[in-house]
């Protein structure tokens, strides 16, 4: 479906996105040469020859002569017509000629032609300008919002208009345009919890368009779902996800909406009875069940459906298949990098901050997610093309403390089930002492304390989580530490970190011009820190490489929690390459192994190529001796973080946020492993 890839949807709005065709200037029009088409999301067309799929600009020469390119420029910005330059490039009378738009800023006479920038997908200004540096030949002003695979440009009626193109034709003459893009679907009543019945009316305003809904999950096509009839609009009378999108001949339809309307005096009493078929899965059988045990319990009969509001809701809605299809279709009992695309809506009681925002979505985890520890898994959902925007804008961590200065724009969020230390837990390490000390707030409570200390670890909240409207526990819903982190939380772009994870070789992000730099630019780090660290030049050339401080500050956090899991893996580590100052910064990654034992000694541990290393040398600095004394003196003194008060003050935090919702996990997953020889009150401990 072609709207399911529309970009920057999320505020909707009752206008409809139409297109509407853009005469060109009279001096324009076929007299020149002109920028015929453009492709600002390409996922599966035109390859440059680096193998990779970038945005692409093709010019017409509509004159009646050839017209050597030299010297003339493309640009995308207004104050900057001479951004990008053309070698000698000849394109003869009535030849279509294609630049890619990648960045990678290659003018070489005679090869493929590369701009120094990318087409924004959400729009914006591109201008051709002749060799004057000033003279507009031709102007797009701005284009629009674009849309995954399909071209925009001149192909409609008259001649001189523009429009979207369903297929893209680089180097050859365009196809006509389509009329427009069916205006966005409109509900008459919002996501939400409910107790009664009720009817929902799904609008367009776009006349002639026909309507299709699905209450199964699946995304409703052209030629799939129930064709709506407003004298009958769909009654909801129980936990539904309605999923709608609207159609029109010659027009592109729009996105699918998506609203879940959630029933809880039904969710207390799920039991899976009545679902479509499944894969095998499970520890003793697919689980769907509450458990009778607590949702019935006097001391919890009356509040569950209060505990069950207690913190923000998230609902995840894809086809059942693809949750739990057999053949390796099903990501549930799957697992492993296989990704869907799946509509996610952050819930409210009082609606604030609320979002539907379609994405893709895969099961997390590394030894995890086979099972043997627990059938509840995490889930990490990624927004980018084909299944949605490329970001998310949500107020999700908000407010002061642990949450100033939270981000509002995120490529990725983790949906974490916490799996060691917690009820549910299964494996075969000391299972009885792992559910006995269950407290699911551990990472993120190390997490509260790297960030309260002005470091930069993910932030993060407790949200109740349903698939396809089943309720599936407790989920700490929280930031991955890759690229994107440190552009929000840091400085630069993006595209200018190197990140590894875990040891010095596993790559999550590296120059795209050359994949090699996160390895080398660590390896790099950790030469410098191997050095004789007594020497002073030698502490002064890894702190130009480390950020000193912040990295005191990490290892102290982590020293104080005692966390046993770690250094061997379970970090992260960000780098600026392009910035003269960039400095290497670690954060706070799976922090579940901690609080474990009051006399817990892991300040000598050494693990190479991780953190643990690089503090065990730089110990033999006396600079960096001043400088740790500086910061524990800061964070274990007054009012420090690492006082007893402030430790105690961010875990009460976390232990208040998550005590009401905990009744709901407890129903849904305290007995999910459990044995004869478990003591009693094993099951349901809460």
């Amino acid at each position: 479906m072609l709207g399911r890839f529309l970009r920057r949807r999320i505020e909707r709005s009752a206008t409809p996105n139409r297109l509407g065709f853009e005469p060109l200037e009279p001096r324009l029009a076929l007299t020149n040469v002109v920028i015929s088409e453009i492709l600002a999301v390409n996922l599966t067309g035109l390859q440059d020859e680096d193998g990779s799929r970038s945005d692409w600009i093709e010019l017409h020469n509509a004159t009646g002569a050839a017209v050597d390119l030299n010297g003339w420029h493309l640009t995308d910005d207004a104050n900057d017509l001479a951004k990008w330059t053309f070698p000698t490039a000849t394109v003869a009378a009535g030849e279509y000629f294609i630049i890619f738009a990648s960045g990678k800023d290659r003018a070489n006479a005679g090869q493929n032609l590369h701009a120094n920038f990318a087409l924004d997908a959400s729009g914006e200004y591109l201008a051709l300008v002749k060799p004057d540096g000033v003279t507009i030949a031709d102007l797009f002003n701005p284009f629009p919002e674009q849309v995954a695979d399909i071209s925009y440009g001149r192909g409609g009626q008259p001649s001189t208009a523009i429009g979207y193109m369903a297929t893209p034709t680089p180097g050859a003459a365009n196809h006509p345009s389509a009329l427009g893009i069916v205006g966005d679907t409109n509900f008459s009543v919002d996501r939400g919890f409910y107790s009664s019945p009720f009817t929902v009316e799904i609008t367009t305003e776009t006349p002639g368009a026909e309507i299709r809904y699905t209450t199964d999950g699946s995304a409703p096509t052209a030629t799939s779902g129930i064709v709506y009839d407003s004298a009958s609009p769909p009654l909801i009378s129980g936990t539904t996800t309605l999923r709608a999108a609207a159609f029109k001949s010659g027009y592109l339809p729009t996105d699918v909406d998506t609203q879940t309307y959630l029933f809880m005096d039904q969710i207390v009493q799920q039991s899976g009875d009545g679902l479509p078929p499944t894969a095998a899965w499970g520890y003793a059988g697919p689980d769907w069940e509450m458990d009778p045990a607590v949702v019935n319990d006097p001391a919890y009969a009356t509040t569950i459906i209060g505990d069950l509001l207690s913190v923000p809701t998230i609902s995840l809605v894809m086809s059942w298949d693809d949750w739990f299809g057999d053949g390796g279709q099903g990501i549930y009992p799957t697992a492993g990098e296989i990704e869907r695309a799946v509509s996610m809506e952050y819930i409210t009681v009082d609606s604030a901050n609320q979002f539907q925002i379609n994405a893709g979505i895969e099961i997390q985890g590394g030894t995890s997610d086979d099972r043997w520890k627990m059938d509840k898994l995490s889930m990490r959902v990624k927004f980018t093309e084909p299944y949605g925007p490329e970001k998310l804008d949500a107020a999700i961590f908000t407010g002061g403390g642990r949450d100033a200065g939270a981000a509002v724009r995120f490529n990725t969020l983790i949906l974490d089930a916490h799996q060691n230390y917690t009820w549910a837990y299964g494996g075969p390490i000391n299972p009885v002492d792992q559910r006995s000390r269950g407290m699911l707030i551990q990472d993120a409570y190390v997490a509260d304390l790297q960030n309260l200390a002005g470091g930069f670890a993910p932030h993060s909240r407790f949200v109740h989580l349903y698939l396809n409207g089943l309720y599936w526990g407790l989920y700490d819903v929280h930031e991955r530490p890759d690229e994107h982190f440190a552009e929000s939380y840091l400085s630069g772009e993006d595209e200018d970190y190197d990140v590894v994870k875990h040891n010095a070789s596993t790559v999550v992000s590296a120059d795209a011009e050359n994949p090699n730099s996160a390895v080398a630019n660590y390896s790099a780090m950790l030469s410098l820190v191997r050095q004789n660290m007594s020497v002073n030049a030698n502490y002064e050339a890894v702190a130009a490489k480390l950020d000193v401080d912040d990295f005191i500050t990490y290892m102290l956090v982590n020293h104080y929690v005692g966390n046993e899991d770690w250094a061997h893996h379970n970090w992260y580590a960000t780098f600026n390459r392009a910035e003269g100052d960039g400095r290497w910064r670690y954060h706070s990654w799976d922090a579940e192994h901690v609080l474990k034992d009051l006399h817990a000694d892991i300040t000598t541990r050494y693990d190479t190529g991780g953190p643990t290393e690089v503090f065990s040398r730089l110990m033999a600095s006396v600079e960096f001796r001043l400088r740790l004394n500086d910061v524990a003196q800061k964070l274990m003194r007054n009012d420090g973080v690492l006082t007893p008060a402030g430790a105690a003050s961010a875990y009460q935090a976390r232990i208040s946020e998550a005590d009401r919702a905990i009744v709901g996990e407890s129903a849904r997953w305290g007995d999910n492993h459990t044995t004869a020889s478990d003591p009693p009150g094993a099951v349901n401990p809460y």
